[in-house]
């Protein structure tokens, strides 16, 4: 049996956000889908739109990027140029390369790492910092 405690959500790790590895030696530091800062940011759109619909997923993309960029994308590590020289994370720089449409692969992966919840728990962020 195991105490509920023992897989129990660290809600510092969902707001600040975990390090996520991706491909190629990259790794996002990815927060939580449910955050409170990327809830208010998502609530005051859904209110600005008046309940105006979302046409299509590229629609959904764009009004979706920034809030991403800016609340669940925290950072990014082994990012570099042309040239090999390392890109620093911002928010306009992230909601920039989350709406190239080639990097919609990289979009995806974001928001599945957010809302998994296996990346948030207490109890494989204490397993994952031994290693």
């Amino acid at each position: 049996m195991v105490q509920l405690s023992e897989v129990a959500a660290d809600l510092g790790k969902e707001s600040d956000g975990v390090w996520v590895p991706y491909a190629k030696g990259i790794e996002f530091k990815i927060a939580r889908l449910r955050n409170p800062a990327y809830r208010k940011a998502l609530r005051r759109v859904v209110k600005e739109r008046r309940g105006a619909p979302i046409e299509d997923a590229d629609e959904s993309i764009e009004l979706l990027a920034p809030l991403l960029a800016r609340h669940i994308l925290k950072d990014w590590k082994n990012v570099t140029d042309s040239d090999g020289e390392a890109i620093p994370y911002d928010p306009d720089r992230g909601a920039k390369s989350l709406l190239e449409p080639e990097n919609l692969d990289m979009y995806d992966f974001i928001v599945q790492a957010a809302n998994t919840a296996a990346w948030f728990e207490q109890d494989q962020l204490e397993e994952a910092e031994k290693n």
